[in-house]
């Protein structure tokens, strides 16, 4: 979502909500020529935002505010991932415009949710607003894909068919009304991708015993329905975790035990999901959670 505020004589200032993501589905299809996994996933937005605050300043500096909500920060190291976006953005455009990135952040570090995708797939949509500089929308998915392999599905946004190492996408379309009740916990572990990926031992598949997880959550995920949903959950990376950190596997056999309909690890982790029949059995569940999650929230898919 995208609020621009620039009446004559104001700052101009473009304020957007970065949604979360989970991965109903990764499957891990086999390891590239150039070190990437190939890779097929759905991903669905749900209703938890990191709020990323645009504001245009003089000359063509980039500057990154973090603040956090309810979640701890003081582990993130290295150039964030939203500067190096507006950075890319002013290479590949030639907008020599400077701007300030303030990012209040909800979404866990680490926790296999996309927040730091999400954060830089709004500072590319941000900026042709801020800027004034419309892009096609296959030049911003060719921008996100140099950033991450979570960002190009972000910038599309809503539900989305990842594959390749992310640069491939496309649209499910999910009607308004379809979306359905999530519980994401996590017990403050921080899983680094590079290491998940690197114990993950590909599978070796043949044609003939390859199901497509993906392709065939996409009709229940349509239709909004729980139960069905949650026969085509499917993470490659899940067991792989579960093995290097125990509390993420008792976390989700908690989650299973309260009958839950369907649990599954968010991405390479830590981060651990439900899917739950309703609001009231999501928050039956929540409070069961006390001593096997530090953090917890209760979410629903966007369409």
């Amino acid at each position: 979502m995208v609020e621009p505020n620039s009446p004559l004589g104001e700052k101009n200032i473009v304020v957007l909500q970065a949604p979360a993501k989970v991965n109903l589905t990764l499957e891990i299809l086999g390891k590239r020529p150039d070190g990437y996994h190939e890779l097929r996933s759905v991903l669905v937005p749900v209703s938890l935002f990191d709020t990323v605050t645009l504001e245009e300043i003089p000359g063509p500096g980039v500057e990154v505010e973090m603040r956090a909500k309810g979640v701890d920060i003081s582990g993130m190291s290295g150039e964030n991932v939203a500067a190096r976006a507006a950075r890319l953005f002013q290479g590949r455009t030639g907008v020599s415009r400077g701007a300030r990135i303030r990012i209040m952040k909800r979404i866990p570090l680490g926790g296999g949710l996309g927040g730091g995708s999400a954060d830089a797939a709004a500072v590319l949509k941000g900026l042709q607003t801020l800027w004034g500089a419309p892009l096609r929308e296959t030049m911003l998915l060719s921008m996100a894909a140099e950033l991450g392999s979570d960002i190009p599905a972000m910038v599309l946004g809503g539900a989305v068919m990842m594959e390749g190492r992310g640069e491939k996408v496309r649209r499910i379309h999910v009607p308004p009304g379809c979306g359905m009740w999530i519980i994401i916990a996590n017990e403050g572990t921080h899983c680094s991708t590079a290491e998940v990926y690197g114990r993950y031992a590909v599978e070796k598949r043949t044609p003939g015993n390859v199901k497509n997880f993906s392709q065939d959550i996409v009709l229940p995920l349509r239709a909004g329905d729980v139960y069905w949903t949650a026969n085509f959950l499917r993470n490659d990376l899940q067991w792989t975790v579960y093995d290097l950190h125990l509390n993420i596997a008792l976390l989700a056999r908690k989650m299973l035990n309260e009958e839950a309909p369907g649990v599954q690890l968010c991405g390479s982790g830590a981060s651990v999901f439900a899917l739950v029949r309703s609001k009231a059995q999501g928050m039956r569940i929540r409070k069961s959670l006390k001593g096997f999650a530090n953090w917890n929230v209760l979410v629903q898919t966007l369409p």
